[in-house]
């Protein structure tokens, strides 16, 4: 990395010099003295460069600042060429607009809610409509991303973000930009939800309902049970039908079969840590059974209603079921991001959260040929979600 120092010492040449800062970031000394700061990155395998300032005007700390948040978009020139144009016709960007509108929004807001808003217009909008000119923006670009958020499964996002949308662009009438929102009726052509889709945990939730469930005073088989549905994303079926013969605790692998899968396809889990104490935890209650939560009658695992009776003895009748907590996974899965070379990405991909959760691919052609089960993703997955609990958990407890 540079310092002041070697950019006040770096010498002319007779040619063009670069003195290289990281993620693409250098400094282009001309024959004639000049010191220009540029960022070099690729789109679609094109090597491209930005132009960010000369020094010192811009000092090393602001170039590195800009050149971030350029790393952030799509392609940066482009986005700075569109964002001059939206500048010379006096319209300001979809960015600008929306920036005003969080700002204003944010007081009624909690610190970790307004970030949260902000960071799902930053992954699935702003990289594409950002730099856009406010009133060029087509209602069909803004569904084709909304639908791209739909493709992944995360339809409770979609449904986020559209709102979210349709509140910048009604900043954008307000202020005399538009004379229509174009995300005003987009919400007519989002997917439906499935008939009798189950409720869903709020996040916020989440907290006071694992201190529940660790303090619950019933049956530990039933206690142990539910926090296991919880770690594996297992259905109410797969767990309370399960037996100790499915479990190899040594390779840290649940495989249950495919006649008591949904899709009718052998599942393999794989297990966190924390799911294989859970086992041994519960293996001491009923290890003497072949169930892992046996029912009164010894041939028999636990009815199917064990589970949501304990949920509802808990405080959370009609708050949620126990498929429930499978929807909330889903959502905390799909939005969970990390940073790399800073630039913003999905955490996980589409395809682990849904082979983790096993759901059916609704393309058939896509899932005759795709026949990878990603289980090296899914048991990374698979650990962050039990240690994303582990964290939520020792959370201070809040009143319900």
């Amino acid at each position: 990395m540079l310092t002041i120092q070697e950019i006040k010492n770096a010498k002319v040449g007779d040619k063009p010099r670069k003195l290289y800062d990281r993620d693409g970031l250098y400094l282009f000394i001309t024959p004639t003295g000049g010191k220009l700061w540029r960022g070099k990155y690729r789109v679609n395998g094109r090597e491209k460069t930005l132009s960010l300032g000369p020094y010192p005007k811009v000092g090393l700390a602001e170039a590195r600042e800009k050149w971030q948040d350029a790393r952030k978009l799509d392609d940066p020139s482009a986005a700075k060429q569109a964002e001059k144009q939206a500048s010379d016709s006096t319209t300001p960007t979809f960015l600008a607009v929306a920036k005003e509108w969080h700002a204003r929004q944010t007081p009624g807001w909690t610190k970790k809610h307004a970030s949260q808003v902000w960071r799902s217009l930053e992954i699935d909008i702003l990289p594409t409509l950002g730099p856009r000119p406010v009133d060029e923006i087509q209602p069909r670009e803004i569904m084709a991303l909304i639908e791209g958020i739909e493709d992944r499964g995360a339809g409770e996002i979609a449904t986020r973000v559209l709102q979210r949308v349709r509140a910048v662009f009604s900043r954008a009438v307000a202020l005399g930009y538009r004379e229509v929102n174009p995300a005003g009726e987009l919400h007519n052509h989002l997917k439906p939800r499935k008939k009798g889709q189950q409720t869903a945990l709020a996040a916020e939730e989440l907290p006071t309902f694992l201190h529940a469930l660790e303090t619950y005073q019933g049956d530990a088989a039933t206690r142990l049970g539910l926090r296991l549905l919880i770690l594996t994303l297992a259905r109410t079926s797969e767990v309370r039908e399960a037996r100790w013969t499915e479990f190899d605790r040594e390779e840290g692998l649940w495989t249950v079969p495919g006649e008591r899968m949904k899709n009718r396809r052998e599942h393999r889990v794989p297990l966190s840590q924390q799911a294989l104490a859970t086992l041994e935890e519960l293996h001491k209650v009923s290890g003497h059974s072949q169930w892992l939560m046996p029912g009164r009658l010894e041939d028999k695992p636990a009815s199917q209603n064990t589970m949501i009776f304990a949920v509802y003895r808990m405080g959370f009748h009609k708050r949620t079921t126990v498929h429930g907590f499978r929807a909330l996974a889903s959502t905390i899965l799909n939005e969970a991001i990390t940073e790399v070379d800073g630039k913003k990405h999905r955490m996980w991909s589409v395809d682990a959260v849904e082979r983790a959760l096993a759901h059916t691919e609704q393309n058939k052609v896509k899932g005759a040929y795709d026949r990878g089960d990603r289980f090296e993703e899914r048991t990374r997955l698979m650990q962050w979600w039990a240690d994303y609990l582990d964290a939520v958990t020792k959370a201070p407890n809040k009143k319900r």
